[in-house]
């Protein structure tokens, strides 16, 4: 069997490189390449399918109008995004919804967004879940205003470079480290001692307020919904850090591809006569947990990636954008500002965020102005998408590390052009007549009474009696 495969694969003397590609080719290369093209069709056909599938979806742009004081910690914010966690979809797709419909999970965004100065919260959702994500959010802020936005602030500049009166800068927001290993989050900048909270977008808002007329920075947070599968994820780096045993996963691919290379390693061996041990008969001691041998530190990093997958998590991306008016533009100022902000969040022992260079919108050496330019409007076409797949960077933050990034500033934070509720709203009273499952105003009934009583005047009280 050895040797007839040996003669199959073994190529003649062959007068030109091209004469080996065709005998490479009809001796097994057209499966590959078949496979391939198969492969590739697939996926541009479910692309596409989920393209059009998105596209059909109905969104909206909610402003939240935060509440003026703000006694309660992220933590208020984290319960929203737990809540937000439970609109996956209730079931899996099925083969028919999924291939043929392209049905695709949809997601949100939240954005903070600063114009001249003036900061204001956002959410772009879909507009069939606009009262249960209201309601998540009044749950935990009552006395905050949401309103429906009837423009979406993101065509207000142009979406092409160069433009002679606009330009921007900006990329997105990437992790030096793999998604298990968490960031700072907002536990983290409590006060033990006096027991404050130290509010690490309380930087941000500065920066925002020091806008001028002209100016605008957008800092969006696009979140998917996710199945708990990443959690096996980290408890295998988990187990890789303490030196537990491992048991490496493989797909379809990689079995078709380690089948190959076992065929060609038995090949060779057979062929030179070479003798070797087989992995499976071989006997091997399992590694001991070096759990007892890890430094304080390390210790603290298993922990801190075993709380991270404690959490319910959201498929993530981040992009930051600055735009200004020619004759105000500053990179610089913005770059320092918005990254500065992020920073703040990186935990040298676990992970922290960096641009992402593939986004950034700059370029060196060759077509630096068309590749700026070219950077430019792809990374704003995918913030007004508010897209998952467009760029690069996405990960796994739990809700812990998303309230740490985007939640309400508290009334020790510094914040005061962030736009706020004007008044505070109360419950209705409990009598209140019910038409039609309609609450009827205080001011409606009483209308309502008198016309009754005009058409129906009550009866003397001096009538005489027979």
């Amino acid at each position: 069997m050895i040797e007839a495969i040996i003669a199959y694969f073994t190529p003649p003397a062959l007068p030109t490189p091209f004469h080996g590609l065709w005998f490479v080719f009809t001796h097994g290369g057209w499966f590959i390449l078949g496979i391939f093209l198969i492969w590739f069709l697939w996926w541009l056909w479910i692309f596409e399918l989920q393209n059009a599938y998105w596209a059909a979806i109905e969104r909206s742009v909610i402003a939240i109008h935060v509440p003026k004081e703000i006694e309660d910690s992220p933590k208020a914010a984290e319960n929203m995004f737990a809540f937000l966690r439970g609109l996956r979809l209730k079931r899996l797709p099925t083969m028919y919804e999924r291939y043929w419909l392209g049905e695709i999970q949809p997601n949100f965004s939240c954005e903070i967004v600063s114009k001249g100065g003036t900061i204001q919260f956002y959410m772009w959702i879909p507009k069939k879940l606009r009262n249960v994500i209201e309601s998540a959010v009044y749950a935990q802020y009552p006395d905050a205003e949401i309103t429906e936005m009837d423009h979406d602030y993101v065509y207000d500049i142009p979406h092409q470079y160069p433009d002679p009166e606009w330009d921007m800068w900006g990329s997105e927001m990437a992790l030096d480290k793999s998604w298990v290993y968490p960031i700072k989050t907002y536990e983290q900048f409590e006060d033990k001692l006096e027991g404050v909270f130290k509010d690490p977008l309380a930087n941000l808002f500065e920066f925002m307020s020091s806008l001028h007329p002209g100016e605008q920075t957008w800092v969006q947070i696009a979140i998917l919904p996710i199945e708990n599968d990443w959690h096996h994820e980290s408890m295998h780096e988990v187990k890789k850090l303490i030196g537990a045993p491992v048991h490496e996963k493989t797909n379809i691919i990689s079995a078709f591809i380690g089948f190959f290379a076992k065929l060609a390693h038995d090949t060779i061996a057979h062929f030179f006569g070479v003798l070797y041990t087989d992995e499976k008969h071989a006997t091997s001691e399992a590694p001991p947990s070096l759990m007892l041998y890890l430094s304080p530190g390390e210790k603290t990093v298993v922990e801190e990636i075993q709380l991270k997958a404690s959490k319910t998590g959201f498929l993530s991306k981040i992009r930051v954008i600055y735009v200004a008016r020619k004759e105000l533009f500053n990179k610089y100022r913005a770059a320092s500002g918005l990254y500065g902000a992020f920073f703040q969040f990186n935990n040298l022992e676990c992970n922290t965020f960096k641009p992402d260079k593939r986004t950034l919108t700059k370029a060196e050496y060759l077509f630096v102005e068309w590749r700026k330019n070219y950077r430019k409007g792809q990374l704003i076409k995918g913030y007004r998408a508010r897209s998952m797949s467009r760029g690069y960077s996405t990960y796994v933050l739990n809700t812990e590390e998303l309230a740490s990034l985007w939640h309400f500033p508290t009334v020790t934070t510094p914040a005061p052009l962030v736009k706020k509720a004007e008044s505070k709203k109360s419950e209705p009273p409990h009598d209140l007549p019910i038409v039609h499952g309609i609450v009827e105003s205080h001011g409606a009934v009483r209308a309502k009474k008198e016309e009754k009583e005009s058409e129906n005047p009550p009866m003397p009280e001096n009538l005489p009696f027979v």
